[in-house]
């Protein structure tokens, strides 16, 4: 599994099909790096997907393209761009720890929205949040849906404010952490 990148590659530039007479499914179409799974779920999509096509769209290749871009616009693409922000902001992180690059910015919660390092941290203590989580790692809803849900973000900040005292979700200094294993010897 070394060097997986997230990728995503479009058949139909600016509505008009690069090529006809293929279709893109699984991996020819997005990879992501294998921490949320999403291979298969973006594979189950497509091959749904284009059965459907086929039925709809028959022999008219330039129509099946487009509609088979409409269904990648649709059901791949929020999840790409989701794992391409979770990715950066991982990366920004280890090289924050490993070669001491600038603090990475923070994430862009809101009142009205939470990001996924806070859904996966509440969902340890939350069964709305718990949910929530496996929604957007299942592929069931888009994640800016989850992300913005009123009951969702309200039920996310209530289970990081009781159980994690507004404390940073980044993991502690490599100082702090052999600190804390010279503590234990």
């Amino acid at each position: 599994m070394g060097g997986v990148h997230t990728t995503l590659r479009r058949l139909v530039v600016d509505g008009v099909p690069v090529v006809t007479g293929l279709t893109a499914i699984g991996d020819s179409v997005c990879t992501t790096n294998p921490t949320f799974g999403r291979g298969l779920g973006v594979a189950l999509w497509r091959a749904v997907d284009l059965r459907e096509i086929i039925d709809a769209h028959g022999d008219d290749w330039s129509a099946l393209a487009v509609a088979a871009d409409e269904r990648v616009a649709d059901h791949v693409v929020p999840f790409h761009e989701d794992q391409a922000v979770t990715d950066a902001a991982r990366l920004a992180i280890l090289r924050h720890r490993v070669f001491d690059s600038p603090v990475p910015a923070p994430a862009s919660a809101t009142a009205e929205r939470v990001t996924y390092p806070q859904l996966r941290t509440a969902s340890r203590y939350d069964p709305t949040a718990f949910r929530a989580m496996w929604r957007v790692m299942g592929m069931i809803d888009r994640p800016n849906n989850i992300y913005t849900d009123p009951h969702v973000v309200q039920c996310t900040q209530q289970a990081l404010r009781e159980h994690c005292g507004g404390a940073s979700l980044n993991p502690p200094p490599p100082t702090q952490l052999l600190a804390a294993l010279r503590s234990t010897t």
